[in-house]
């Protein structure tokens, strides 16, 4: 436990990892990720198309570090990048209610034709 907090959330926020475990997000669920990432080739999922994207990133991600979103909003075009401060890997248990605010918003912006 002490080994997910420190892994998977921003310091502080360590605690959360409690609800990895009682979520199940754990090995078994990393691996089978990996599998179906790696079942498809990169090329044909990794720039997402050509719709307007949403990459959110935290800012004190250990796993999926800022810099690799940094890259990917500037190699493709309608890219949207957002960093989230006090957040690490898991962010859907550390910034959930900033996930939902920015996905609505990003959603109403792009169906409206802005950018």
């Amino acid at each position: 436990m002490r080994l997910q907090g420190q892994l998977m959330y921003a310091p502080g926020n360590e605690y959360l990892a409690k609800l990895d475990l009682d979520q199940g997000e754990f090995p078994a669920l990393a691996a089978a990720l990996a599998r179906s990432s790696d079942a498809t080739p990169k090329d044909q999922w990794a720039k997402g198309g050509t719709a307007p994207m949403l990459v959110l990133t935290c800012l004190l991600d250990r796993v999926a570090v800022p810099e690799s979103a940094l890259v990917i909003a500037k190699n493709r075009p309608k890219t949207w990048l957002v960093g989230m401060p006090g957040c690490g890997h898991n962010m859907l248990n550390e910034r959930g209610d900033d996930l939902r605010r920015l996905i609505v918003e990003f959603i109403n912006k792009t169906q409206s034709g802005s950018k």
